[in-house]
């Protein structure tokens, strides 16, 4: 009997023990990569439409029971070709630069496996250089810390930042004169504004939260939450766009203000950041770089830069105080087809237009 039960319990501990044993193998095949994905060019940064060619690093060669489906941003290439392990896939159906993510999936047995692995696309276009001429000088208050600039209807408006000065106003063009303003709580750093469905939207800097107005009287509606810091606001009459300093542009859904696109910025040689005030016109948004006397052009569905243009020297010296600070400030007026430029505490507002640079 002491054999019987002595045999019993061996028994159950070695089932027990190869139970536990072939579920250690099972987790520790599950952690086991099939298969990875490394670029024949490194780093792997290609110009938009490039064909892009990669290497399959396969563990097991069995693996490869059927066709290999590849992905860009889980949209399928549909013209791929390779040869062994390394593969090549036109990329002419991307149409935005920035970074991507390649996705290969391969079929074994009853399961499908998956790799990815992420590029770069740059720009494929070198961007036109422009100049500018001043067609005329507008007077502009100088204490205003200028962080959004906007026509509408023919009328001017401004948004003016800083803790404890932070505004929105109605400016007269001819005199600079303020003809109506609304004052925000000095806990809010005001920033970029846009107007909408005869509403006028403004930002604060890093508060997370923005404002709604009605145009006509500056009274508060409601206000709205977004999760980066707030700069440039603009918008394409559906959507509201919005820059945060990266180079990265957020379009927001008008009706809950959740992001619906996040299209990045690029040239022909990296990524275009501190993106501050912005300016839809005809398509293209117009966009400050902060600190910088540039203003970028930029395709507003490809996120390329089709334009750099060097505003150095537009406000005189000697029109400069201790207060001048930065560039900032771009608004078009639709009715007479002129577009504006300012700065943040700059005495002036220039009319301008944008030429082709003349090289040396």
């Amino acid at each position: 009997m002491k054999y019987f039960l002595i045999s019993i319990l061996t028994s159950v501990f070695l089932l027990f023990s190869c139970g536990e044993s072939q579920k250690r193998n099972e987790v520790k095949k599950e952690k086991v990569p099939y298969f990875s994905i490394s670029f024949t060019k490194n780093p792997a940064i290609f110009s938009l439409h490039d064909t892009i060619e990669f290497t399959l690093n396969l563990v097991n060669k069995e693996i490869f029971k059927g066709v290999a489906s590849f992905y860009i941003d889980d949209e399928i290439m549909d013209e791929t070709f390779g040869n062994e392990n390394t593969y090549s896939v036109y990329t002419n159906k991307i149409s935005e630069v920035g970074d991507h993510i390649l996705k290969v999936e391969l079929p074994y047995t009853d399961t499908v496996y998956t790799s990815t692995i992420t590029f770069r696309f740059l720009s494929n276009v070198a961007p036109k250089q422009k100049s500018f001429i001043v067609k005329k000088t507008y007077p502009h208050d100088v204490n205003a810390y200028t962080q959004g600039l906007e026509f509408f209807n023919n009328q001017l408006f401004e948004g003016i930042g800083l803790n404890g000065k932070s505004e929105i106003r109605s400016v007269e063009l001819e005199t600079g004169k303020v003809l109506k303003s609304k004052a925000i709580d000095q806990q809010y750093f005001g920033e970029g504004i846009t107007i909408l469905n005869n509403k006028l939207i403004q930002l604060t800097w890093q508060s997370n939260i923005g404002f709604v107005y009605d145009l006509k009287t500056f009274e508060k509606l409601s206000s709205f939450n977004y999760a980066t810091e707030g700069w440039g606001l603009c918008n394409n009459g559906v959507n509201l766009i919005m820059s945060d300093g990266s180079n990265k542009l957020y379009f927001l859904d008008t009706a809950n203000f959740s992001v619906v696109k996040t299209l990045q910025v690029y040239d022909n040689y990296d990524k275009v950041d501190l993106l501050n005030e912005l300016e839809w016109v005809d398509g293209y948004i117009y966009a400050n770089v902060y600190t910088k006397n540039n203003i970028v052009k930029i395709d507003s569905k490809s996120g390329i830069v089709v334009e750099k243009i060097d505003l150095k020297g537009i406000l005189p010296e000697k029109s400069k105080t201790e207060q001048t600070d930065v560039l900032n400030g771009i608004a078009f007026n639709k009715k007479t087809g002129k577009m504006y430029i300012t700065g943040k505490n700059w005495p002036s507002l220039f009319e301008v237009t944008f030429v082709e640079s003349v090289l040396p």
